[in-house]
């Protein structure tokens, strides 16, 4: 598992940036900055991603590369952004584990 909390705590301050500042940058409370950065969030939305992006300055591939969600050397998401993406629109585990593996097949069928 990710430490999503450190590792957006740690770009935050690399930036010079309070919890304050990025919740303002971010249009995020300055609470959910704290609670996120605590651990009490483990799965946010897409559009959080984005507005942490914003906040930050970056564009959301910068952002996701520099928590460590994106692999900066491949050109797809990593299945844990995959899966907590699916996660935050409802997907239950066993849908997401079932699109994982119809995405599998298709992959190995484009192969052969």
């Amino acid at each position: 598992m990710m430490n999503i909390d450190k590792e957006i705590k740690k770009l935050r301050m690399q930036l010079g940036l309070s919890p304050s500042e990025l919740a303002q940058r971010a249009d995020l409370t300055p609470a959910y900055i704290s609670k996120l950065e605590k651990g009490e969030y483990k799965n946010f939305s897409l559009k959080t991603c984005k507005a942490l992006a914003n906040g930050f300055g970056m564009t959301l591939r910068e952002f996701l590369e520099a928590i460590s969600f994106i692999d900066k050397n491949e050109n797809r998401p990593s299945s844990y952004l995959i899966r907590e993406a699916f996660r935050s629109e409802g997907y239950t585990d066993e849908e997401i584990r079932r699109i994982r593996e119809y995405g599998e097949f298709i992959r190995k069928d484009n192969k052969d």
